[in-house]
């Protein structure tokens, strides 16, 4: 008999469509599992040293807390997400990885987050922050990056019509010596006013 380990990732992903229609998307219709596209159409996700998503030059200069935030963009809205951020090189102690949606499981031993937006939500949208105590200075180059869920092995998003699409994941660079550009996109300044940046409380 499988056990049930092998459940798990079928029982991630219809959390997050579940998710997705509790936050109310504006039909009744049972939600639709797309299978991969060769595009992924659920936008992108990326860490940002900024809530609206303008700048991923990351900086670690060592000398406290630190912050930085989790934004999805790229397409035109979104009711739920899932995903995992990875560190790699990064020196900061982990204090805390909140998320402005009341309905979020979050797992801060693997970084992972299965997240409902509570409605149909425009984006660009500050989805996580991420706090560190930082003691010393992070290696420039040092990587910050969205992978795949450790349980459903995807990056999902469920979007207003509660099809559950798969997003894709960005690296953003800690400390760039000239070595590491940020090449993430992100929100031009003219685009501001465009916007919706959900704090938290």
């Amino acid at each position: 008999m499988r056990s049930l380990r092998h459940l798990r990732p079928v029982l991630v992903i219809c959390t997050v469509v579940m998710l997705g229609m509790f936050a109310g998307c504006g039909n009744n219709d049972d939600p639709v599992i797309v299978n991969p596209p060769a595009v992924p159409s659920g936008g992108y996700f990326a860490v940002y040293a900024d809530m609206g998503g303008s700048d991923c030059n990351l900086q670690d200069p060592g000398t406290g807390i630190v912050t930085y935030y989790v934004v999805h963009m790229g397409m035109e809205g979104a009711t739920a997400a899932e995903f995992e951020v990875q560190f790699d090189g990064f020196t900061g102690t982990m204090t805390g990885m909140t998320s402005p949606f009341q309905t979020a499981m979050i797992d801060p031993q693997e970084g992972s987050f299965t997240l409902a937006y509570g409605a149909c939500t425009p984006l660009p949208a500050h989805v996580a922050t991420l706090r560190f105590n930082s003691t010393s200075a992070t290696p420039a180059c040092a990587t910050a990056r969205i992978v795949p869920h450790p349980v459903s092995g995807r990056i999902g998003v469920v979007d207003c019509s509660q099809n559950y699409l798969d997003a894709t994941g960005k690296v953003s660079y800690f400390n760039n010596d000239g070595n590491c550009p940020c090449s993430v996109p992100s929100v031009p300044g003219s685009d501001w006013t465009k916007i919706r940046n959900i704090r938290e409380e």
